[in-house]
């Protein structure tokens, strides 16, 4: 769900554009400093129930609400030139990178975050032709240390972020009710001059209600064209081309580890058995739980 692109555009943008570059770059792996925010949708399991029910016409109805939830909302994080990592099912997480100014990428993550939440308190409702569905979204925000790869083999790659940033903005929106945004101590010493005081805190996370009027300038993350070719190794070449949405009945495989010794092994190891046994294209993903795949 990466900045697609029109068809008539050589590609579709579906995995990050930082990830993009360094690719192109030549580099596989760093750290970088970054802002970070979380975002999880409320509402998703139930529409997605009762749509299900409706065959392609649930199909097209549930295309139609994806595009309203996440144009502003994606629209938002790009605006204020951060990049959205992943995608989990109703949440996804996105990245700010700090390049020596630690408040301008707090700012701006902050600032998206805003027009995030100001969107689901005033669109939390959308009416559709199967029924009415309700929406809200829990947000959280973090600051901290980012490691970032690409791994895989010749054939088959995938990308990871992880580290500080990553887990703290997901353990902030666990402290989040919907329609609320919370944020971690190091995020909030970045953005602290915006914020009136006592706010709410517990264990080192705060109820962010009320922000001092602030500007940021916008600042486009830019894009970089990526060779087809090189884009189906990233998503898999079922999952590139695939037309369009539909409901589809799987078999789902999740797994869960932690201290995996050699990462770029063991997701070599997934692409091989997924080359034998079939199946989309594994998507690696780290939280404040560990990893997943």
């Amino acid at each position: 769900m990466h900045w697609e692109w029109e068809k008539s555009k050589k590609m579709r943008n579906l995995i990050p554009p930082f990830i993009q570059q360094q690719y192109q770059q030549g580099h596989f792996s760093g750290k970088i400093e970054t802002a970070s925010l979380f975002v999880d949708i409320s509402g998703f399991t139930r529409m997605t129930d009762t749509l299900m029910k409706h065959g392609r016409e649930g199909t097209e109805v549930l295309s139609d609400i994806l595009k309203y939830l996440f144009t502003p909302t994606v629209q938002a994080i790009y605006d204020y030139g951060g990049f959205i990592t992943t995608y989990a099912g109703d949440a996804f997480t996105a990245l700010f990178v700090s390049s020596g100014n630690q408040r301008i990428a707090a700012k701006r993550a902050l600032r998206a975050a805003l027009e995030t939440h100001q969107f689901f308190t005033q669109n939390n409702h959308y009416q559709s032709p199967l029924g009415l569905f309700v929406f809200g979204a829990k947000i959280g925000l973090g600051f901290g240390e980012t490691d970032w790869g690409i791994i895989g083999s010749e054939m088959a790659k995938t990308y990871y972020f992880r580290g500080q940033a990553i887990d703290s903005c997901a353990q902030a929106e666990h402290y989040a009710e919907k329609g609320e945004l919370w944020g971690e101590r190091n995020f909030l010493k970045q953005v602290e001059d915006l914020l009136p005081t006592p706010i709410r805190d517990e264990n080192n996370f705060f109820q962010i209600e009320e922000v001092k009027d602030f500007k940021v300038l916008p600042a486009a993350f830019e894009i970089p064209e990526f060779p087809a070719d090189v884009m189906v190794k990233f998503t898999g070449e079922k999952e590139f081309y695939f037309p369009e949405g539909e409901f589809r009945e799987v078999v789902a495989i999740f797994i869960s580890f932690k201290d995996v010794p050699n990462l770029d092994q063991f997701m070599q190891t997934i692409f091989n058995l997924q080359q034998l046994y079939g199946g989309s294209h594994p998507a690696l993903d780290f939280g404040d739980k560990g990893g997943k795949v």
